[in-house]
């Protein structure tokens, strides 16, 4: 059985980002990280209607594929996105 947590992301960490996201044309061609560069922006650009905690504004997102949800992690991770899972 595999592990898809959901995600729940602190919008303003991830618009800090929004140039890099944008360039994920950038990346190689069919590359794991040029898929997860468009998939966060794709998420951060069609999240209409997120909670608010406290006045933080949080997008919930479930990437499919323990893989590829491993690896939206890893570069949230990395940029110091605050985000927390929820299976």
């Amino acid at each position: 059985m595999s592990y898809e947590p959901t995600l729940v992301i602190k919008k303003s960490d991830l618009e800090k980002h929004k140039a890099e996201l944008e360039n994920w044309w950038n990346e190689k061609e069919g590359s794991i990280k040029s898929k997860v560069y468009n998939y966060l922006l794709d998420i951060l650009d069609n999240s209409r209607f997120n909670p608010r905690i406290d006045g933080i504004e949080l997008i919930i997102c479930q990437p499919e594929l323990t893989s590829f949800n491993k690896e939206v992690r890893k570069v949230l991770y990395d940029w110091d996105v605050e985000f927390g899972t929820s299976n």
